[in-house]
């Protein structure tokens, strides 16, 4: 920082200190200090990091030194230029001037382009700063625009990567000072939560801590699908897990339903159906008392799709089946084309492959006509089996394959690999073993990557041929 005459919004130090040798005291003793805590102590031994710390903050203008105090509110590693408006309740444009200021005070640093930090001992000064200076309510108010900021964006991103809107807790509009992120499409949405995934966990729990129920529940149903996408399993059932316990102590009954639901899956992606069941009715039970047939509807299809896991097609058929009435009645049409595309499925799997050909055709059109090219990944790739065993295998071949391109565009590394996995039978079906084996090492390397139990499957099957295929 350059020196300059002290006014208003210009704090200097016992003795006049000049604010730039300050800083360069400060960048020294921090690199010094490491990560002891203990440099903070008020001892006479171990007094300077503190007297360099507090000099370079007292030199700070009043808006600069109070977005330094509101630092040790974010709960993330590190935050944005947008994500600091938000806790600051400012434009961005001038955040961007706040935070230069700090990094000429060596206050934060940019750890990367556009992601600025706080050291653990400044972070510890400026919480400490926070309670001296902070009212509890503005403290309060920070941190619940800082969960709105991430909810704000989470859900724009989530819309952006196809996820139905149907199928996510909407937020309430966003408090006064939240300056959410827009995403303009799908590969911005994936940058964006590939990059604050870490925050996005910690800003879960600080909200838990905070109380803040309701924004969780909401944070969570958009953040799930990139974490089940990108193959995050144990993370995102932690996640649910976490919804569930919001949920709960909000006394919302949809919400509660809709935290019920989501456990569904993963419970049966484990082998435990007879737990995914009482999810189910736990679920659809407090969907009815709320009167949501919305929530009724979707909890079928997922107890459908468990049911799909444990091999029970005749069941899956059933509840999705019985999913179509109040999704049809709720006006759930993008879900309805998810189901149409499960009854194909089930239809096919049970050998009905002229009532299987009906249901995906239909589903794909519904999804072709909203737009939604997550869903016509999928549906394409169901049209693939189907025409599998119909014996139409060049068709199936090129189902297959047009999923494939749609789940790379979008980033679905699971979808990825079970499309691949899928357009490899058809392959050796077709009498090309040698694309096969290359369809089926690539599911199983993302199978492998994504460490799913899937893969001793796939290197099973690949070792039954050559040992050296599953290496």
């Amino acid at each position: 920082m350059c020196a300059a005459p002290p006014g208003p919004g210009d704090r200097r130090g016992p003795g006049g200190h000049e604010p730039g040798h300050a800083a360069e005291r400060l960048a020294a003793d921090l690199r010094r200090a490491g990560g002891d805590l203990g440099g903070l102590a008020t001892t006479d031994s171990a007094t300077s990091l503190r007297v360099v710390l507090a000099r370079s903050y007292d030199v700070l203008p009043d808006d600069v030194a109070r977005l330094f105090r509101l630092l040790a509110v974010h709960p993330g590693p590190d935050l944005t230029a947008a994500a600091a408006a938000s806790l600051a309740g400012v434009e961005p444009a001038r955040v961007r001037r706040l935070l230069d200021a700090l990094l000429d005070a060596h206050l934060v640093t940019e750890v990367t382009h556009g992601r600025y930090a706080c050291h653990d001992l400044l972070r510890a000064f400026a919480r400490e700063l926070a309670g001296e200076t902070e009212q509890p309510a503005q403290r309060r108010a920070a941190a619940c625009r800082v969960v709105e900021h991430y909810l704000h964006t989470a859900y724009e991103a989530a819309v952006r990567l196809y996820v139905p809107a149907e199928w996510l807790e909407a937020p309430e509009p966003a408090a006064p000072g939240v300056r959410a992120e827009h995403l303009a499409e799908h590969r911005q949405a994936l940058a964006w939560f590939q990059a604050e995934h870490a925050v996005l966990t910690a800003v879960l729990r600080q909200a838990m801590a905070d109380g803040l129920y309701a924004q969780i529940v909401q944070l969570v149903s958009a953040f799930q699908f990139w974490l089940l996408r990108r193959g995050h399993r144990q993370e995102h059932l932690d996640c649910l897990h976490v919804a569930l316990e919001a949920a709960v102590r909000t006394g919302d009954r949809r919400a509660q339903a809709a935290a019920y639901r989501w456990l569904v899956s993963p419970a049966a992606e484990r082998g435990d159906l007879e737990q995914a069941y009482a999810l189910f009715r736990r679920g659809v039970a407090l969907a009815r008392e709320a009167g949501d047939l919305a929530e009724e509807g979707l909890s079928h299809f997922d107890i459908a799709l468990a049911c799909v896991h444990g091999g029970r097609m005749e069941e899956a058929l059933r509840h999705a089946q019985a999913a179509l009435d109040p999704l049809r009645r709720a006006r759930l049409t993008a879900t309805e084309a998810y189901v149409l595309n499960l009854i194909g499925w089930c239809r096919c799997a049970l050998g009905d492959y002229e009532g299987a050909l009906q249901a995906g055709e239909k589903a794909l059109a519904i999804a072709t006509e909203l737009g939604d090219k997550s869903g016509q990944g999928h549906i394409l790739d169901t049209l693939g089996k189907i025409h599998h065993h119909r014996g139409d295998l060049q068709d199936a071949i090129a189902h297959h394959r047009r999923a494939l391109t749609s789940c790379r565009d979008l980033g679905h590394r699971y979808d990825e690999a079970e499309i691949l996995l899928h357009l490899g039978d058809s392959l050796h079906a077709a009498g090309r073993p040698t694309q096969a084996v290359d369809s089926w090492r690539l599911s199983l390397a993302i199978l492998n990557e994504l460490g799913h139990r899937t893969a001793d499957e796939l290197r099973a099957r690949l070792n039954s041929r050559d040992p050296s295929l599953g290496r």
